[in-house]
This record gives C-alpha cells, structure tokens and sequence, in this order.
C-alpha cells in the first residue's frame, strides 16, 4: 500500500521513489496513498522475479487484497484460492528501462521470493549496494540470502518479533 514509500518521501521530499504492486486491488489502494498526500511517488503495477514475462499468484477466493501471496507458488493453507497472472520483471531490466542511476534504499516484502527478487537485480547489486529491508520467513531463504551477500560487504541485523531480540 505504499507505506514505505510515503516514509520515505516525508523523511527525503527530493527522493525519487517507486513504489510496486502487481495485486490490482493493493496497487488501487497505492495510488490512493500517494494522491491522498500529494506525493510525486511514480507507482509500477509490475512485481520483481529473476526473469521477464508472466508470472502467477493465488488469491484468496473472492478476494480483491491480499496480504500474504507470492509469484509462482500458492502458500494458502486451508483457504480456497484463484489463480492471477501478473507481470514481472527483473530488477535489472527496471533499472534500465527507468533509466535509474542509484538506488539507496529497497523495501522487499515478497513472501519468500526474495533470493529470485535479488537475483534479478544482477550487477546493480554490488554496484548500488543499496541499504535493503527484507522481511525472511524462513531458515532456507536466510541461508541463500547469505550466499548472495557472501563477499559484498554487506552488514545485517536478524530482528526477531518472537523472541523479541535484534
């Protein structure tokens, strides 16, 4: 919904920000966010991923919003879903095609789709070496992230909500 980016922009107002959304119904309240407080926030209804082209998630049934959903895997438990195509692109092929020459911060929230998200963004990774928040749901994702990492200097905090430690 966008509140990362407004963050941002209240804290830098000279911040370029893109903000994106593939979920239709998330990307709608997105731009209602950015319009309802005047931000010049550009929002993309694209989502990230390791390659161009199509992609599928899972909505649940009936369901415009959803909180939890990922590019290619249905992690609904007991909940009925629907299948939606998105489109997705590489993070690298963003950057060209917008022309972006430095990146200083990205918020990634993509339900355990993070390490392809990464892989995606290539080169502009080690180039860029943006600040990153990445929220990790389990043990085998924070393993291949330390691979990606491994040898680029980056520092990282573990801040556990269950056990209430940094």
């Amino acid at each position: 919904t966008g509140l990362y980016g407004l963050v941002a922009k209240t804290i830098k107002p000279d911040a370029i920000v893109h903000c994106v959304e593939p979920i239709p119904g998330v990307f709608k309240i997105l731009e209602k966010n950015i319009s309802i407080n005047r931000y010049d926030i550009i929002a993309h209804r694209i989502g990230f991923s390791d390659y161009d082209g199509a992609a599928k998630i899972y909505m649940p049934e009936g369901a415009d919003f959803a909180y939890s959903v990922t590019v290619n895997k249905n992690t609904a438990k007991s909940t009925p879903t629907v299948e939606m195509e998105i489109q997705v692109c590489k993070l690298s092929t963003f950057i060209e095609k917008h022309n972006i020459s430095k990146i200083d911060l990205i918020k990634l929230d993509v339900e355990t789709h993070e390490v392809e998200v990464l892989k995606g963004m290539s080169m502009y990774l080690n180039e860029f070496k943006p600040t990153i928040l990445i929220e990790i749901l389990n043990d085998e994702i924070a393993n291949n992230l330390n691979e990606i990492f491994k040898d680029m200097g980056y520092l990282y905090f573990n801040i556990d909500d269950v056990k209430d430690t940094v």
